[in-house]
């Protein structure tokens, strides 16, 4: 088997590689493919994008903040 091979029919896309590949990498795949596919079909505005994610920097640093400030 080649490192990748992607193939289509008229409702799947199929994506094949070496199950030595990382777990991990597959589960990152994944997720971003996700994303993408739940993004695709938003009506969310890139401005509530930039919103969100500032709420969820925020409460990330809020936290976490101790474990880098000493």
């Amino acid at each position: 088997m080649s490192a990748l091979t992607v193939s289509r029919d008229n409702e799947n896309i199929m994506i094949s590689f070496p199950a030595t590949i990382n777990n991990t990498y597959v589960e990152q795949l994944l997720d971003y493919l996700k994303v993408k596919t739940i993004a695709s079909t938003s009506q969310v505005t890139d401005e509530q994008i930039v919103e969100i994610a500032d709420e969820i920097n925020q409460s990330w640093w809020q936290a976490n903040k101790q474990r880098f400030i000493k």
